[in-house]
């Protein structure tokens, strides 16, 4: 057992944070200034934690929304073509057919993880119009106001997305969930993946493979299972990849302080923090 803690309450990173809890005892709370949480999972196991409460900074999940409402409306609208159409000077019909575009309110987004970020993600694409499906593997309700269809079942979500949207954490149950023949149920639509939960959702081969026979249309991917993404990576190189950094969203210091303000008045009322993780679960 580790050395008896001169603070009950932690704020911060959660390998920090978890690096704290192997070497101390009798922490209450510990308050995480990102949405992910793994580092902890396992330090919250150890007996001498039992009672430890850990909560995630779930603001995050508005700044995921706009991140995925802003790849969908850019790649709907073929706002990536804008700078190459500037550069060749040529305005006709066949120029303005690049932009050609279908409405939104024919576009089926299927939120893969549909907790409370899945939920705000869910409620962005919705305002703007878009049909809303989710998976969930605990379903309490079909339906909601703003997903036409909540389920278990995996492959039908993905059979109906044109864009399928992953927030999921990285558990056992969750790692790999999108690797192997599952993408074969993508055939019909070809929908493009955007990946902000985890990287080991699924594997490299398998994201290229559904890629290079069109199960997948394209792939927008902030996560990664090795991070930083390591230069011989193939995925730099596709041409139906696009990458991004890890930035889906950051933890904004008055964000993450609004959330510790509001745990902390919770807790001083005999509550307990929000959202609270589960250690079994791993989330």
């Amino acid at each position: 057992a580790g050395k008896a803690s001169r603070f009950e309450i932690l704020l911060g990173d959660p390998n920090l944070c978890a690096t704290f809890l192997r070497e101390h005892t009798g922490v209450r709370w510990v308050q995480s200034t990102f949405a992910g949480v793994e580092p902890l999972i396992g330090p919250m196991r150890m007996p001498e934690h039992a009672q430890c409460m850990v909560s995630r900074c779930a603001a995050l999940g508005k700044d995921m929304a706009q991140y995925v409402a802003g790849w969908v409306i850019a790649t709907e609208r073929n706002f990536l073509d804008v700078k190459a159409f500037n550069q060749d000077r040529m305005w006709n019909e066949q120029t303005r057919e690049r932009f050609m575009y279908r409405p939104l309110d024919s576009v089926t987004v299927g939120v893969i993880g549909l907790g409370d970020i899945g939920g705000k993600i869910a409620e962005a694409m919705s305002v703007l119009g878009c049909r809303v499906v989710g998976f969930k593997r605990t379903v309490t309700e079909t339906a909601s106001a703003h997903v036409q269809l909540i389920t278990d079942d995996l492959p039908a979500v993905l059979a109906q997305s044109d864009y399928i949207v992953n927030v999921l954490p990285s558990t056992p149950a969750t790692h790999n969930l999108l690797s192997g023949p599952v993408l074969e149920h993508c055939q019909c639509k070809s929908p493009v993946l955007i990946n902000l939960g985890r990287g080991n959702v699924i594997d490299d081969a398998s994201l290229l493979r559904a890629l290079d026979r069109r199960l997948l249309s394209a792939a927008i991917l902030d996560v990664f299972a090795t991070e930083p993404l390591p230069p011989a990576s193939p995925l730099w190189a596709h041409p139906h990849v696009t990458i991004t950094p890890h930035v889906g969203a950051l933890s904004h210091p008055h964000v993450v302080a609004a959330t510790f303000a509001a745990n902390t008045q919770r807790i001083a009322r005999g509550k307990q923090p929000v959202p609270l993780v589960n250690a079994e679960r791993g989330y």
